[in-house]
């Protein structure tokens, strides 16, 4: 029978990365042994100073993402939650331990107008005794405009989604929440006004941020998609 053929592997033999520079994070590795050190710039390298190191600006997305954080963090903690409240249970709450300011007294009740306004409910608190009333909603309005936050929210959750007016009224009727506002293209066209601006915004941005990162000079070149 033949041999079973072996392949045989040669031991590679030098030295390598010959010449190359040991760096480390911290900058403080090895270096060239021709050049002196310094005994000074030894101890601030042991002390983790920035002798060693090379400081980068940060980049432009690096920035964009910064900014971002700021913007989101104005919205994530200035305390305006929408959350689903059983009203039973708020009424509940107000009757048994909220205090009427006038008499001092607990038994304020919790009554709600018939006549809503899509997803903003009117509230009133009144006390039967000393004739207290106070009526709020459920939702705030939106900057310089009549329409209220939660309508407006609504719609564009369903918009973000692919649905529209007959899954809305869908979605409350299983939640078991008020109908939704009957004039969905009016918040159409509050979103549609709301988008523009921001892309307006946004653009105006971009070229203001190019403009910068080119010195100055409006001379830029745009690659545009043609499909």
């Amino acid at each position: 029978m033949p041999r079973a053929s072996t392949k045989v592997f040669k031991k590679r033999r030098g030295v390598f990365n010959k010449g190359r520079c040991n760096k480390s994070n911290d900058g403080c590795g090895e270096s060239n042994p021709t050049v002196p050190k310094n005994s000074a710039d030894e101890n601030n390298c042991a002390d983790g100073a920035k002798l060693c190191t090379n400081e980068t600006e940060p980049s432009a997305s690096e920035k964009k993402i910064v900014n971002m954080d700021i913007s989101y963090s104005d919205e994530a903690f200035s305390g305006f939650r929408n959350v689903i409240v059983d009203i039973n249970l708020l009424a509940c709450v107000f009757f048994e331990v909220v205090k009427c300011i006038k008499c001092e007294k607990t038994g304020l009740r919790l009554h709600l107008s018939e006549s809503n306004c899509g997803e903003a409910v009117k509230f009133h608190l009144k006390y039967p005794s000393c004739k207290y009333n106070y009526t709020f909603f459920n939702s705030k309005k939106c900057d310089s405009s009549e329409n209220y936050e939660l309508n407006t929210r609504l719609v564009y959750a369903m918009r973000c989604i692919g649905k529209g007016a007959e899954s809305a009224r869908m979605f409350c009727g299983i939640m078991n929440l008020p109908p939704p506002p009957t004039k969905f293209s009016k918040y159409n066209h509050i979103l549609l006004q709301a988008t523009r601006e921001t892309c307006e915004h946004s653009m105006a941005e971009a070229v203001r941020e190019a403009v910068d990162e080119n010195d100055g000079k409006r001379d830029l070149a745009v690659a545009v998609d043609g499909s």
